[in-house]
């Protein structure tokens, strides 16, 4: 059994990061925060990955500066961690929604100040060059 931070992976499956609507409604922001913290390491900088995050199957990618908005959405939405690196550097979840019931991917990458430089100015095919090289490192849970 693979183990993260001294964990089994099967102590920590399906550990949901947000119920339905804003994270204040059914959270502390401080436990919400170290929750998510416990998994993701706290960067200066995230990228966010949608993979056919909307109704026409669409991938895209974010670039964010604050721990929260990695995974507060402006819809309704319950978020479950399906992976995780031992470095805390990356984190995958499944999302579900309205627009994509059955569920989709997303990944977070914490990004330091000069990753955040190089992909802020890189094409889309390079930041997602980027993700997917992150997303293999990810130990599924």
């Amino acid at each position: 059994m693979e183990k993260f931070r001294g964990w089994n992976v099967e102590e920590i499956k399906n550990i949901d990061l947000q119920t339905v609507g804003d994270y204040e409604d059914f959270w502390d922001r401080e436990e919400f925060v170290d929750t998510l913290l416990f998994f993701l390491k706290e960067y200066n900088h995230y990228l966010i990955v949608g993979y056919n995050s909307d109704w026409r199957g669409r991938t895209g990618y974010s670039l964010v500066n604050d721990v929260i908005d990695t995974v507060l959405r402006n819809y309704d939405v319950t978020q479950n961690i399906i992976g995780v690196t031992n470095s805390r550097k990356s984190l995958l979840i499944m999302e579900y929604s309205h627009d994509v019931p059955m569920g989709h991917k997303t990944l977070i990458v914490g990004l330091t100040d000069n990753e955040y430089e190089k992909l802020e100015n890189s094409s889309y095919e390079k930041v997602m060059d980027f993700a997917d090289k992150k997303e293999k490192t990810i130990i599924k849970i």
